[in-house]
């Protein structure tokens, strides 16, 4: 039998438990510090910014900041579309950033002033390539960045920029991208700049980007920091107490009985068991939880640089320096503070806080550059440094979003890309994108387009000239010839410089008879051509050329019918008798005739003619008359002088067909009036006109329409053309210089589909007629500064007038180009591909030597001293022809040798004895007797006695007896009259009697015999008293009774 018992009492118990139980607590601060210095170095240098400053930074970054190419930034394009411009340029700036990181790329932005002189630069180097292609990096940046041609400045580095700057800091921070109230944060560096005028400095903005390896390798180290901060951010500390009591009692007893035989045996037993047991037990337990405040801002720093690196991973995460220099401390401080003041904006998460650092530049070192710490396991390798992913140095990097010195925001509208009509004969230029040449994108003009015709427009030196010389060399090369009308300057002269003008060329210097002089008679009247057509024509010429008011048009009109009445034309039917053949049907080979340019008017025979017309024919008197007369013939009068005489007062026609099928320029610059230069323009274009015309196809089935024949490029053309109201002013008053432009727009519009093509060039639209420009189905304008101007040609370039403030901004040689078929216009750099250099006078003279010249009718003399003796000549001429019909072949050279006396009395008498020499004689008096034969009196057929100027010019020059025999033959077949002193007996019969009647003479013998006697310069006697006796009888001696002598 078996008994024991077990009693267990305790009373209490006391656990105490702390985690993590393995770090004491100075450990665990220890741990914290090293972590702060890896998450946040700048705790560190608070109390010594320049010791840090200087030990922290590179000792020799020179080497490495002049490995950048850069590039300057002079302007930034943006479309006119774009509302928010520095997101627009921040977005492209993040796109180069995103760009540069994935090839490696480092890349800076650069703000220097110096002396004055700001400049915004854009440096590149390639971190893991020596070899670097700067070609790579321009080509990066100017597909990103709109606007002017980025090229490398191969002359500058960086050192240069900071040379003499002995001050320099550097500002550490993180931007704010958004901000607490949701919004986009805005950073402005141009307050930075702004601050900073008249000062010298440089701020650099390096950023290098961080490698996949190295960003991952920060990104394990701030994991396993934010672990452990997180582990040592919160402690936990745990007392339990508890209570046990037991009791236990037991009793057991045992029997057992054993029986055992051979081969049997039997066994019996018996068991009795007794337990009994008491148990008690209670606990008690309590937790504290510790807060390291350090140790959780710590992990919460780590946490949001994680989230920034993560962001890096997907655009770029870079190293980022803001080093700058400047003279002096004091504006180190200021652009630090500025910089600063952008950078810091309220938010409470962004580490490392903005921070300013600055101190004297040390000798040896140029900027301030971050050096990498000796410590292997820091998260951040430079402490100085900043590291910003690509949003967040998008921010504060991108290039100024406003216009500073040196550096323009452009604004520009949505133009093509494209030609409209592809592989036009002439390539007017290359296309543009924001300004910048596309290869292989060109803009042409097909010969097609010039033949509906171009209005070219622009500020001086903005590049017409330029297009129209390449226009023009183009057509030279495709043998369509060409005129230029040049009203002001001589550039067109250049192009004989060109290879392909070299003998193609002729430059006729209107106005300027010493160099090339042409001439033009107005009042000539080109084959096919109706005279009263052509009247009104003239009509249109001088009231868009002259300021003509009231009743002047009308009597200007009515005398123009006059003087071709006069000269023998019968303006109502269209003909004239020299021109009719003997079945009295036209004749156009009497156009070949020296004698027919006899047959039409001369502006003095206009001025004479309104000066008779207002005084015998109207009905004004006084003042009232004089003033009108003298304000038309005044007008008349300084086209009848000086050089303008010689040219527009003239018999002489420079023929029409040799000139439009040669390149030809008309320089107008010695006309200074512009009314004279109007007048010249306005006659061209009509003569043009009036040739074409004659050679439709509608009107001519023998010709064939050949599309462009011709081309005209009429410059400054406002002087003809001008901006006029076209109605008439009211119900009572006409508008005679509005209707003449209208006239000639008519006739630009109409001659295109004669092969007729027209360039109009004009510096200021808005002086032009608008159906000029409504008229031309091609535009090329350049710089236009005005905005009248630029609203006036928007609706024509199929552009808003907001856009159309971009033409304010092209540049020398550049415009916006339009032709049909194109929605938009095209920005184009006009090729010059034209040879220019300095044309002088004397190579314009010998260049027009050596082509083949039309012999003038009259020496340019004789037109000259006509103007001076034109009443006492006519008469002289006319005397010498009475005498020369009527007069003894014998006295022959008596009559030659009075009447050149007479001719140079003439000289002596009006002064003109040293200016005009004798040997003019004969042009004159031949001259002076065409216009005879010409009128009423001595009028004969002059088709009929072909040669009859020549004759008579080789006589008065000879005076040999062979040619006065063929000189009466031509007379006698003009007169039709066998014997020609019967014929001038008659005339002077028939001049006196009208004479003594006008003037109211006394048909006496003796007044009869001696106004007849007047009529010869040789009175032959016999003549004279056959003469008075047949006047006499004629009169039947009619008295006026008064008496006079």
């Amino acid at each position: 039998m078996v008994y024991s018992r077990r009693i267990f009492r305790m009373t209490s118990m006391e656990k105490l438990s702390m985690q993590p139980q393995s770090l004491s607590s100075q450990e665990i601060q220890s741990e914290l510090l090293e972590n702060s210095q890896k998450l946040v170095p700048w705790w560190a240098m608070e109390s010594e910014k320049n010791l840090w400053l200087s030990r922290e930074t590179q000792k020799s970054p020179t080497a490495y900041l002049n490995s950048f190419f850069l590039f300057p930034l002079t302007e930034m394009t943006v479309g006119v579309n774009v509302e928010n411009i520095m997101a627009f340029i921040n977005e492209r700036f993040h796109i180069l950033l995103s760009t540069a990181y994935h090839a490696n790329i480092s890349v800076a932005t650069i703000i220097s002033n110096r002396k004055g002189n700001l400049q915004i630069f854009l440096g590149f180097v390639k971190e893991d390539d020596s070899s670097c292609n700067p070609e790579m990096f321009q080509t990066i940046l100017n597909g990103i960045l709109p606007g002017k041609q980025k090229a490398l400045m191969e002359t500058a580095n960086i050192s240069s920029l900071v040379e003499n700057l002995n001050y320099g800091g550097l500002v550490t921070g993180i931007p704010t991208l958004i901000r607490d109230d949701k919004k986009r944060q805005r950073f402005n560096i141009a307050s930075v700049v702004r601050s900073l005028y008249g000062k010298d400095y440089t701020l650099v903005i390096v950023s290098r980007p961080i490698s996949d390896t190295n960003k991952q390798d920060m990104y394990r180290k701030l994991l396993s920091i934010r672990d452990r901060m997180h582990a040592l951010a919160k402690i936990t500390i745990s007392k339990e107490y508890g209570h046990v009591e037991s009791t236990g009692e037991s009793s057991t007893e045992s029997k057992t009985k054993t029986l055992s035989l051979l081969l049997y045996s039997q066994s019996k037993g018996g068991t009795i068991s007794f337990t009994r047991s008491t148990s008690e037990q209670y606990s008690q337990s309590f937790t504290l939880e510790q807060q390291n405040g350090l140790a959780l801002e710590l992990e919460k720093i780590s946490e949001h640089l994680l989230e920034r690196l993560t962001r890096g991973f997907h655009t770029g995460f870079w190293e980022t320096t803001v080093t700058f220099a400047a003279k002096d401390r004091l504006t180190c401080e200021v652009l630090g503070g500025t910089f600063l003041g952008e950078l810091s904006k309220p938010k409470d998460i962004l580490l490392p806080p903005p921070r300013l650092y600055i101190g004297e530049i040390p000798s040896g070192r140029t900027l301030f550059l971050p050096e990498k710490t000796s410590t292997e396991d820091t998260v951040f390798p430079k402490k100085l440094a900043t590291y910003l992913t690509s949003e967040e140095l998008t921010l504060i990097a991108s290039p100024p979003a406003e216009s500073l010195p040196g550096y323009e925001i452009r604004r520009m509208p949505p133009l093509a890309m494209t030609d409209s009509r592809r592989g036009g004969s002439i390539m007017l230029g290359h296309i543009a994108d924001h300004g910048n040449p596309v290869p292989n994108s060109l803009f042409t003009l097909s010969q097609e387009d010039l033949n509906k015709h171009i209005f070219v427009c622009g500020l001086t030196g903005s590049g017409k000239t330029t297009t129209m010389k390449n226009i023009l060399k183009k057509l030279a090369s495709q043998r369509v010839p060409f005129l230029v009308l040049e009203s002001a300057k001589r550039d067109y002269r250049t192009l004989l410089a060109d290879e392909a003008f070299k003998n193609n060329l002729r430059i006729f210097t209107v106005g300027n008879t010493n160099i090339s002089s042409i001439s033009f008679n107005p009042f000539y009247i080109q084959k096919g051509v109706l005279p009263s057509t052509h009247i009104d024509y003239l009509k249109a010429i001088f009231n868009a050329s002259f300021s003509l008011y009231g009743p002047m048009p009308n009597i200007l009109e009515k005398c123009l019918h006059n003087i071709y009445l006069k000269k023998g034309w019968d303006v109502t039917k269209g003909y004239h008798p020299f021109f009719l053949d003997k079945n009295g049907e036209f004749d156009e080979s009497k156009y070949e005739l020296e004698e027919h340019f006899y047959c039409f008017p001369t502006l003095s025979d206009l001025k004479n003619e309104v000066d008779s017309y207002i005084k015998t024919e109207t009905d004004y008197r006084g003042e009232l008359r004089d003033n009108i007369r003298a304000a038309i013939v005044a007008r008349l009068e300084s086209l009848c002088v000086g050089a303008k005489g010689l040219m527009f007062n003239t018999y002489d026609f420079f023929p029409m067909k040799d000139l439009l099928n040669s390149n030809v320029v008309f320089e107008l610059e010695d006309l200074a009036d512009d009314d004279d230069k109007a007048f010249f323009v306005g006659l061209m274009l009509v003569l043009i006109s009036e040739h074409r015309h004659r050679e439709s196809p509608v009107i001519n089935p023998g010709s064939k329409s050949k599309g462009l024949r011709h081309f005209l490029v009429i410059e400054e053309a406002h002087r003809l053309l001008k901006n006029v109201e076209t109605e008439r002013v009211s119900e009572l008053m006409g508008n005679p210089k509005g209707k003449a432009v209208e006239t000639f727009c008519n006739v630009i519009s109409e001659i295109r589909s004669l092969g007729q093509g027209v360039a109009v060039v004009e510096q200021i639209p808005t002086k032009i007629a608008p159906d000029v420009i409504k008229n031309s189905n091609s535009k090329i304008v350049h710089r236009l500064v005005a905005k009248d101007d630029q609203i006036l040609v928007a609706g024509s370039l199929s552009i808003s007038d907001e856009d159309a403030l971009y033409l304010n901004q092209l540049k020398t040689g550049h415009a916006l180009c339009y032709k049909e078929g194109m929605e938009r216009p095209v920005e184009c750099i006009i090729v010059d591909d034209v040879e220019s250099h300095a044309v002088s006078n004397d190579r314009v003279k010998e260049t027009m030597r050596s082509f083949t010249a039309l012999k003038p009718l009259h020496l340019p003399e004789t037109y000259e001293l006509d103007a001076f003796i034109r009443a006492p000549g006519k008469e002289l001429a006319m005397k010498f022809l009475n005498s020369l019909c009527t007069l003894s072949p014998i006295r022959l050279r008596e009559l030659l040798g009075f009447a050149q006396s007479e001719f140079e009395k003439l000289l002596v008498t009006n002064e003109l004895n040293n200016r005009f020499d004798k040997v003019l004689f004969p042009d004159y008096v031949t001259m002076r007797l065409m216009e005879l034969l010409n009128q009423r009196a001595y009028y004969g057929n002059l088709a009929s006695s072909r040669n009859v100027k020549t004759i008579l010019y080789d006589f008065l020059r000879k005076g040999e007896e062979d040619l006065y025999k063929k000189l009466m033959a031509c007379l006698q077949r003009l007169w039709q009259v066998s014997e020609t002193d019967t014929f001038i007996r008659k005339v002077v019969k028939e001049t006196c009697f009208k004479y003594m009647i006008e003037h109211r003479i006394n048909f006496i013998e003796e007044n009869i015999r001696s106004i007849v006697s007047s009529c010869f310069l040789i009175p032959d006697e016999q003549n004279v008293r056959k003469i008075t006796l047949n006047l006499f009888q004629f009169s039947g001696n009619f008295q006026f009774g008064d008496t006079n002598g």
